[in-house]
């Protein structure tokens, strides 16, 4: 068995790394200005979510054996991370659809954007106020596993597409599809433990492909910064 705190630590470090790449793509889409992107931000804002609710879950475990609350918990980290992933997911799909967005297609995505936040928490509100109702969460990782690893599936198919597609800076592209892939690699490695019927080290496995992930992200974004502003300076 491994250490409990060794789990939050690396949990807390996830929760951090997400925090930091929520403000890395804010600015990303306050500088473009395009509701387009707004689905990387509020998408990695609900991973943020999810991992926070994942890391008080085990912090009650620490304490006391599941109970409706910490399954409640549970219910909301699968079900933000999820909607994080779609929201990632439609960001791609938009961006590649609509090039040049019209007024009327920026009012159309921000309302499915949130539509979709709203309905997200009028779930989890619900999972709040009755959480002594609720099936045991455990029993549908694995769909909720197989749901996000499809959504990563095709964002990393995606990307290599375009990477496929691109003419010059190939080496530069291909961290974009590595980074989501590790995500992905975490999926599988839940999935994993979903199957296995718990177990630390498949946990600490999804845990440390989160950080790598996440890491290559805001060395992706930094890169490019430093890119910009190389350019911008000749």
């Amino acid at each position: 068995m491994l250490p409990r705190p060794l789990l939050l630590s690396v949990e807390f470090i996830c929760i951090a790394l997400a925090l930091t790449l929520v403000y890395l793509f804010f600015k990303v889409f306050k500088a473009k200005r395009s509701v387009i992107l707004l689905g990387l931000p509020l998408g990695f804002l609900f991973l943020t979510i999810s991992y926070s609710f994942l890391a008080v879950h085990m912090i009650i475990l620490t304490f006391q054996s599941v109970n409706p609350i910490s399954s409640s918990l549970m219910w909301m980290r699968v079900i933000a991370q999820s909607v994080g992933f779609v929201m990632i997911t439609f960001s791609y799909i938009f961006a590649s659809r609509y090039q040049e967005t019209t007024k009327r297609s920026y009012l159309y995505i921000l309302l499915g954007m949130t539509s979709l936040i709203a309905s997200a928490f009028a779930v989890l509100l619900l999972l709040v106020i009755s959480p002594s109702e609720l099936a045991s969460v455990y029993s549908y990782n694995d769909i909720f596993a197989v749901f996000n690893l499809s959504l990563l599936s095709f964002i990393v198919l995606f990307l290599t597409r375009k990477l496929q597609l691109a003419k010059n800076k190939v080496a530069d592209l291909i961290s974009a599809p590595v980074a989501f892939f590790f995500l992905w690699i975490g999926q599988f490695s839940f999935l994993i433990w979903s199957f296995a019927g718990g177990g630390d080290l498949a946990l600490l496995m999804t845990q440390l492909a989160r950080v790598i992930g996440f890491v290559i992200f805001v060395q992706i974004y930094y890169m490019a910064s430093k890119e910009l502003t190389i350019n911008a300076s000749k």
